[in-house]
């Protein structure tokens, strides 16, 4: 028997239970130079979730303009999966988000060096 495809991606045919699971590989599941960069790209990112996390109310309240859950929930995505992980996204959050939010960021520690 031949297995029944999916129109998103490979999938999983069970005969006992006489359907189609689709199995799609998420993209970040690709293969050749740019796995390696993409791999690099999810662990950072993964990385400043954790530290975000670890922040005190005391930093994050002295700076309410800037966006300290983003980064969390971002990880979180990234980690549990919630369907897919699409890198175009990362790659857009990277390229435009993160300039902005490192200037922030050398801003508070900036300010936490100065004792304010």
């Amino acid at each position: 028997m031949t297995s029944p495809t999916c129109s998103d991606g490979p999938s999983t045919w069970s005969p006992s239970a006489g359907s189609t699971r689709c199995s799609a590989r998420p993209s970040w599941l690709r293969h050749g130079p740019s796995m390696r960069r993409d791999v690099l790209l999810l662990s950072e990112m993964i990385e400043a979730a954790d530290q975000a996390q670890k922040l005190t109310d005391g930093i994050t309240k002295s700076f309410p303009d800037i966006a300290w859950k983003q980064p969390v929930r971002l990880g979180n995505r990234i980690v549990h999966g919630y369907g897919s992980v699409d890198l175009e996204i990362l790659h857009t959050a990277a390229r435009e988000q993160l300039p902005p939010f490192a200037v922030d960021l050398r801003r508070v520690l900036a300010s936490v060096r100065e004792g304010g």
